[in-house]
């Protein structure tokens, strides 16, 4: 009895990790159809440099953006939330909001380009 019981506790955490790990592959997958990002700097484009002191949510059209220092910028599209990387380029084809949260009571800075 006690071996049988192991057996099903065996059955069911191989199933529950194999539908997780499906799950998480979709989740990657769908988030890199949206956002590309690049690490190289891009010296042909003319970015728009913005400045926020309080922490906000900013709505963007499609575009390019990125930030210079860590900040506490999440990008938000279609129910997905990024936080964003020091000197990463991102390429969004969609929609989004920009939501920035300002601990250091110090401007945040940001650069965007509407494509």
């Amino acid at each position: 009895m006690y071996i049988i019981s192991i057996i099903i506790v065996l059955v069911i955490f191989v199933e529950v990790y194999s539908i997780s790990f499906r799950y998480e592959k979709k989740h990657i997958s769908k988030k890199t159809e949206k956002i590309q990002h690049n690490y190289e700097e891009n010296k042909e484009l003319k970015f728009n440099k913005y400045f926020v002191k309080e922490g906000i949510n900013v709505y963007h059209n499609p575009g390019k953006i990125r930030i210079d220092k860590n900040y506490n910028v999440i990008i938000k599209y279609n129910d997905e939330d990024i936080l964003m990387e020091q000197n990463k380029t991102y390429s969004i084809q969609t929609d989004f909001t920009l939501e920035t949260i300002n601990i250091n009571d110090e401007y945040i800075t940001y650069n965007y380009i509407e494509e």
